[in-house]
């Protein structure tokens, strides 16, 4: 009995104890813990176990480092390519940009000229009065007309300076959205500023409704303008004979959670565009005008400014009746899948907002 004991004991310590030594590691390894080592100073078929154990576990913590590095250099080449994205959209923004101001030139020319003669006209009328009558003779008669003169050309020149002023901004380019306050209302008057004169080429009425009141909303006032333009440079190419344009604001109040939006629409009594190809016309480089009339871009980065807003844009249309292009807008703009990568890559790199 006591040999029988004594040979017990000792295969409970020459062979369960081991193997409770590797029950134990396996269930650590299983939680995550890859830093054991199990030394078995043995020959025979535990040994051999125990052996076999430790390299299973050197081969995971390879495996494991092998899929960190992985992971790391996929994020990097995420993040690099994200920002050859953003790159590539804002060259595409901002070329598109300039084939519209391309467009506007005429008109602005135009816009530029009118005020630009009347200032020309009463300085030459002023200055050819005076020649013709010696300064102490000037009765308040002439002093009068001299400064309602030169009230116009101030006038005239203010209007100068305003074009001036809207052609610079909307022509500007930005490498990022930098978004303040807006008015909506007010951007379209300097839109509509802009795009007077072709309005007026094109024999095309404008109605505008204007909701007064509106907050103004968080966005970015360059971009919104180009996208008011192209829609209504769209709009003036639907409509060669003339025709209708109406241009609205509204104001949905927030409600909950949600903070409020503002609505533009423009309708237009053009030709209109097939529901077949309603879908489509949102795609890059899709267009129905002929070859060299279009890009077929202006819709595309219209469509994508306005989803960085976190807004919508849609459309609805009926072919011989005209569209209507209705956008909306967030008063505050909600996160969009182009943020969240944005905070998730300056959460990588350690960068600072």
């Amino acid at each position: 009995m006591g040999v029988t004991i004594l040979l017990l004991f000792s295969f409970v310590r020459i062979v369960v104890k081991p193997l409770e030594k590797l029950v134990g590691a396996a269930e650590k390894i299983a939680q995550g813990d890859l830093s054991l080592e199990i030394s078995v100073d043995r020959h025979d078929e535990i040994g051999q176990l125990a052996s076999a154990f430790d390299s299973m576990v050197g081969s995971l913590k390879d495996s494991r480092k092998e899929i960190e590095n992985y992971n790391r250099t996929l994020e990097e080449k995420i993040i690099e390519r994200t920002k050859e994205l953003e790159q590539a959209q804002t060259q595409l923004v901002q070329s598109e940009k300039m084939a519209a101001v391309g467009q506007l030139s005429a008109g602005v020319a135009h816009e530029l000229n009118n005020p630009l003669g009347g200032i020309l006209g009463y300085a030459q009328y002023t200055l050819e009065k005076m020649d013709n009558k010696p300064f102490a003779q000037l009765t308040e008669k002439d002093f009068e007309s001299y400064k309602k003169h030169l009230r116009d050309i101030e006038a005239q020149s203010r209007r100068c300076k305003t074009i001036v002023q809207n052609l610079l901004k909307f022509s500007r380019s930005s490498s990022k959205i930098d978004l303040a306050e807006v008015d909506v209302n007010g951007a379209l008057v300097e839109t509509i500023t802009l795009i007077e004169h072709q309005m007026t080429m094109y024999k095309v009425k404008l109605t505008t409704d204007f909701q007064e009141g509106i907050p103004p909303l968080r966005a970015n006032a360059g971009m919104l303008q180009q996208v008011f333009t192209n829609i209504i440079i769209n709009a003036l190419h639907a409509m060669p004979d003339g025709g209708d344009l109406i241009i609205s604001t509204r104001h949905s109040p927030g409600l909950g959670e949600f903070s409020g939006a503002v609505e533009i629409s423009f309708t237009d009594t053009g030709c209109g565009i097939a529901a077949e190809i309603q879908k489509n016309i949102f795609e890059p480089f899709f267009t129905t005008k002929a070859i060299g009339k279009g890009t077929g871009l202006g819709l595309s980065v219209s469509y994508g400014i306005i989803k960085e807003h976190g807004g919508e844009i849609k459309v609805e249309s009926v072919v011989g009746c005209g569209t209507t292009f209705v956008i909306i807008l967030p008063l505050e703009k909600t996160p969009s899948p182009a943020d969240t990568l944005d905070s998730n890559r300056r959460e990588f790199t350690g960068e600072q907002v």
